[in-house]
């Protein structure tokens, strides 16, 4: 998957974000850093951007 199209998709923190750690998408792990400050690990979440290797999130309406 291209990295532009993991942005709106939904996925899990697999760390603790601080603001940044790793979340799964489509069970794939990526570089995350979160935008919302610190987001639990298994916290449902959801890309907004992506820039130089690394996703953007934000919680999940859902999570």
């Amino acid at each position: 998957m291209s990295p532009r199209a993991l942005i709106g998709r939904q996925g899990i923190s697999s760390t603790d974000l601080r603001p940044s750690g790793k979340v799964i998408i489509d069970d794939e792990v990526y570089d995350a850093k979160s935008e919302d400050g610190f987001i639990n690990k298994n916290t449902e979440v959801k890309v907004v951007r992506y820039e130089t290797g690394q996703v953007y999130v934000i919680k999940s309406e859902n999570g």
